[in-house]
């Protein structure tokens, strides 16, 4: 997690703890080959974690951090993805959202980036924290609720596409 070294993940593709991605591989070839079907576990306690995405050479990205209605004022909440936020996330578990349109947020930074573009595997999980000061203070580690990965190949006339 953020601050701390890098820990090998299975090589597994599927999921575990009620977590799937689909498809497996994504291309970017065309339109339907950049959608991604994110669908996380049907209980919401399980879909309370962070929602986190560690992508093949930029690291860890926040999708979701889960809140309290009453603990956060509207202003004060930095929300890296309106596409898959905790928000929708509370009321529905399964997305389907095109790999363009779909933002990370780094630690410790304060601006969404768009989140596949590098070729590789990004591995999605539900984890209990990703500061690891602050899990380390707690005296917890990194625990894994549910998890996914997806395998991204852009095509290469899109590998230095940017979006506005």
């Amino acid at each position: 997690m953020a601050g701390e070294e890098k820990v090998r993940f299975p090589a597994w593709v599927g999921g575990i703890g009620g977590m799937s991605c689909s498809l497996h591989t994504l291309s970017g070839t065309n339109s339907a080959s950049r959608v991604l079907t994110l669908t996380l576990p049907a209980e919401l306690a399980a879909r309370r974690h962070v929602l986190a995405v560690v992508t093949p050479e930029r690291g860890l990205l926040e999708i979701y951090s889960p809140y309290d209605d009453d603990a956060a004022e509207a202003g004060d909440l930095l929300v890296p993805s309106e596409i898959l936020s905790w928000s929708k996330a509370r009321a529905q578990s399964r997305f389907t959202v095109s790999t363009d349109d779909l933002d990370g947020l780094r630690p410790g930074l304060n601006t969404p980036e768009v989140l596949f573009l590098e070729s590789g595997r990004y591995r999605f999980a539900l984890v209990n924290g990703i500061d690891a000061a602050l899990l380390k203070t707690n005296g917890a580690a990194v625990r894994v609720t549910a998890a996914c990965s997806v395998d991204w190949a852009p095509q290469e006339a899109r590998a230095g596409a940017t979006r506005l």
